[in-house]
């Protein structure tokens, strides 16, 4: 079975593919990877701040250990002509962010086609948020049909019942085998 795509690898690609982003950036995204749709306007800022904060156990903190921002370590300094940052002592600049992969980061990223779920429009899958390793494939499955797939490995399905839906990298999905006999 694949290795499952997870939160912090499609930050790392998307930290990877736009280097100098903005927190605000990556929290959007993160959002789209979730829920297929852009986020309304603040919501974003409400969710997935675990990802930049400097406390916690040893390895759910990834701030300055997979990203850094580099503005938290300039200072700002003022002249008679104009203001500018450079680099000094350590400040913290809140609403000010620029983020950038550190070496064990860049082990996190994921190529264009690994963030691409393999299955083609019209194909029948099946789909569940319980890991099968644990749980096995259950009998009441959810089915349907794939529409797209997007490049934050979700995908959205018709489902069999006439629904719309969005599977994003959370869901365990695999393809039906059809016999020629059903």
């Amino acid at each position: 079975m694949r290795e499952k795509i997870t939160n912090v690898n499609i930050i790392a690609t998307y930290i990877q593919n736009n280097p100098g982003c903005r927190r605000t950036d990556i929290k959007r995204h993160l959002y789209l990877a979730r829920t297929g749709q852009k986020p309304l306007r603040g919501y974003h800022d409400r969710v997935c701040n675990q990802y930049f904060q400097t406390y916690g156990t040893a390895s759910n903190v990834y701030l300055n250990r997979l990203w850094y921002n580099e503005i938290k370590n300039m200072v700002y300094k003022e002249s008679d002509t104009f203001d500018y940052w450079d680099r000094g002592q350590d400040v913290n600049r809140p609403g000010k962010s620029s983020y950038q992969l550190t070496p064990a980061g860049k082990n996190w990223v994921r190529s264009e086609r690994q963030m691409v779920r393999p299955f083609a429009p019209g194909a029948l899958v099946e789909w569940q948020f319980d890991s099968p390793r644990r749980h096995g494939w259950r009998s009441e499955f959810n089915r349907g049909l794939v529409i797209e797939c997007n490049k934050t490995y979700g995908m959205w399905v018709l489902g069999l019942d006439g629904h719309q839906q969005f599977l994003s990298h959370h869901a365990w999905i695999r393809a039906v085998k059809v016999d020629e006999n059903e």
